[in-house]
């Protein structure tokens, strides 16, 4: 048995422990619930409390059985999130079962793990090496015809990472958000690839960040005068993506027809015909490991946000013996595992288990040193073999969050616009924390006001904590049903205008600076701000703490008044 064969077999069993795992400890399943149920032409629209997402993991339970959505005895036209519409085509019978009984939609993360086990066991026994030598130098010998030449509106960082992919069989784009990842790097490669008729596969963990990248290439694509029929987006669109770009979404998701405002969009192709003539096929990672069969040849794959990705579903990509570009920044937190590092000790076998923890890009250091690296893994990757391109410069960030960013935790000499971040703060007063109970009544009752007086539309409340971010709901009843408060790991693939956060206290594994892990999730929280920070916390208490990041944001804040931020009020 050859050394990579033995390693995915390997992966076969740590899903399978997963799997058992997740189903002895009810882990990885939640309850959605259905506010409003109506019949529609082809099967029902649940109207839900959530306006996030994930369709490829939904169970239907009507009566006392489960009905996966998986397309085929229940499916998903769309979602719209504004309207927390879901749309479910179905046949007659099973539409009656579902108006006249009871039903509970559930997200279950068992069939996800369900999916990677079937796929290993299928091919483990025929998968190379992602760093096979043999496949390595075929995958450079395909690339070596390829006449790369710089790009005027890229600057020389960017143009440098856009080589190296072109010329790599194995790249990773690492840059902090908006450094030009998608709209620069990503976006001229592809543009590059289709001069060369080259297939393209866009791959991204959610729906939600893969509908971002497309939202950002789509018009440009548009502007240099590229059909967008080359393109398509497999899986469940939302409907505003779908009546904006209806034209490059899967038609074998939706029914023929589909009204659109004052017009009908009707799909005269079918599905096969869709993947014979796309040569930009993007969907998520769940949806390649469901679907790869049907996808034809590939000539370059993209994942993007690498560093959210299992590990052990970025292996799956080893189906296609392509050049493979990660793009994403592992100075933020890993994929979010059920299984937690006590659990892992606990099991047999546990350590299997951080295969799902670990994210994409430690893919190296698991070809290189097998099953012993998930028993005592690095905090940070290894690129020797993968070809690693830095992007420095954010054009998101002013310089002065830039700074802060660089000297906590990037260390790379980032810069940023010479315009500053807008960051505020409001002091909430002293906190009067009780052992053991991380949540601030002060800071909730401070951000109850401060998001009674906002009017703009697009902002997110994070905290570090479920306890604060169970009391900012009961205390922040105006945003009830809103789905804007968040722990920092839900918060992840998130974007908001403002981001307002609540750190509560100084705890060791969520916001002490000497914990580096505490510094991936507060770069996590700080990053889905696209305009402005507000820290509504103790003041006088941070202050009082050196070489703590949150401090550093105090220093460089300004108090928050109303009169100076009419703007945005």
């Amino acid at each position: 048995m050859s050394e990579s064969v033995a390693l995915y077999e390997r992966l076969v069993d740590a899903a399978s422990l997963y799997y058992v795992f997740l189903e002895e400890n009810q882990r990885g399943l939640e309850a959605l619930p259905v506010v409003k149920k109506q019949s529609n032409l082809d099967g029902v629209d649940l109207f839900l409390q959530t306006k996030y997402l994930f369709a490829e993991a939904l169970v239907l339970q009507i009566g006392d059985k489960f009905y996966p959505i998986d397309g085929e005895i229940l499916g998903v036209k769309s979602f719209d999130e504004k309207e927390k519409k879901l749309e479910i085509f179905t046949d007659s019978e099973i539409k009656e079962q579902i108006l006249n009984h009871t039903i509970v939609l559930y997200s279950d993360l068992k069939f996800l793990v369900m999916n990677v086990e079937k796929f290993f066991q299928k091919h483990a026994d025929n998968l190379p090496s992602l760093f096979d030598s043999e496949r390595l130098e075929a995958i450079f010998s395909l690339q070596s015809e390829y006449n790369f030449q710089e790009v005027s509106r890229l600057s020389q960082e960017q143009n440098t990472a856009l080589k190296n992919l072109l010329q790599s069989p194995i790249s990773y784009i690492w840059g902090l958000p908006g450094s030009g990842k998608t709209k620069g790097v990503l976006f001229e490669a592809l543009k590059f690839l289709l001069s060369k008729e080259k297939r393209t596969l866009i791959l991204a963990p959610t729906n939600t960040a893969l509908e971002q990248i497309l939202y950002a290439i789509l018009p440009m694509l548009a502007e240099q005068k590229i059909p967008l029929e080359f393109v398509l987006r497999l899986g469940t669109p939302t409907q505003n993506f779908f009546l904006q770009y209806g034209e490059v979404c899967d038609p074998g998701m939706l029914t023929k027809k589909f009204e659109q405002n004052l017009f009908t969009f009707e799909f005269s192709k079918t599905i096969k015909q869709r993947l014979q003539e796309a040569k930009v096929i993007a969907l998520t990672l769940d949806g390649f490991i469901r679907r790869y069969e049907s996808l034809g040849k590939i000539d370059h794959i993209f994942l993007d946000e690498a560093a959210s990705v299992p590990l052990i579903k970025s292996l799956s990509l080893a189906y296609y013996d392509a050049p493979l570009t990660l793009l994403g920044d592992h100075k933020q937190l890993n994929p979010v595992c059920e299984a937690n590092s006590s659990d892992m000790r606990q099991l047999e076998n546990g350590h299997l288990l951080q295969l799902f923890s670990l994210s994409s890009l430690y893919c190296e250091d698991f070809f290189k040193n097998g099953e012993a690296m998930l028993k005592n893994p690095a905090f940070e990757p290894t690129f020797e073999q993968i070809n690693l391109s830095v992007l420095t410069r954010s054009y998101r960030y002013g310089e002065n969050l830039t700074q802060i960013l660089d000297h906590f935790i990037y260390h790379a000499n980032l810069h940023g616009l010479q315009e500053a971040t807008e960051i505020f703060y409001i002091d909430s007063g002293t906190n009067v924390i009780k052992d053991r109970e991380y949540s601030s009544l002060n800071e909730a009752q401070s951000i109850a006001v401060l998001t009674q007086s906002l009017k703009m539309q697009d902002f997110g409340i994070i905290t570090p904590f479920r306890q604060q971010q169970k009391l900012l709901y009961s205390t922040c009843t105006h945003l009830r049903g809103l789905e804007r408060i968040f722990t920092i790991h839900k918060s992840q693939g998130l974007e908001f205008d403002t981001i307002i956060f609540s750190p509560v206290l100084c705890h060791y594994h969520l916001t002490d600076s000497r914990n580096l892990r505490a510094l991936s999730a507060l770069n996590v929280a700080v990053s889905r701000a696209k305009k402005r920070i507000i820290l509504v916390c103790d003041v006088k208490e941070w202050r009082k703490m050196k070489n703590q990041f949150i401090t550093a944001l105090l220093n460089n804040a300004k108090p928050f008044k109303e009169e100076s931020c009419k703007e945005f009020l």
